[in-house]
């Protein structure tokens, strides 16, 4: 009976315990300059038993009128390309949400007119 509880107590301590590690990418920071492009910085988080340990970061800018979704499957492509978490539909609605806000068709259209001026060099 010693010797099975030996074997026991031997065989827990020589377990190794791993730790629970969660990856998720999280809208980090997002900047609407004045001519209505939002930039937006990605937190590429690695979580190891709750607490951060890591975290990195991945970038993307959205000028006015850009679908958002075409955008963010490119980024999420990117993303899966490089072995990281995509961006959730929570993370990509909070996106759209500013640019809802901000995208208005005089921000829209201002932002057009003036790229078709600078391919045209006026």
């Amino acid at each position: 009976m010693k010797k099975l509880l030996l074997i026991l107590v031997a065989l827990a301590i020589a377990t190794p315990v791993f730790a629970e590690i969660t990856k998720k990418t999280v809208v980090d920071r997002m900047e609407i300059l004045e001519n209505g492009i939002i930039q937006v910085r990605f937190g590429l988080v690695l979580i190891e038993d709750g607490e951060e340990i890591s975290r990195t970061y991945h970038r993307t800018s959205l000028p006015p009128g850009t679908n958002i979704d075409s955008q963010m499957i490119a980024v999420n492509n990117n993303l899966s390309d490089m072995k990281k978490e995509t961006v959730s539909t929570t993370e990509i609605d909070k996106i759209k949400d500013h640019a809802n806000v901000s995208w208005t068709a005089t921000v829209v259209k201002d932002y057009q007119d003036k790229q078709i001026l600078e391919k045209l060099d006026i």
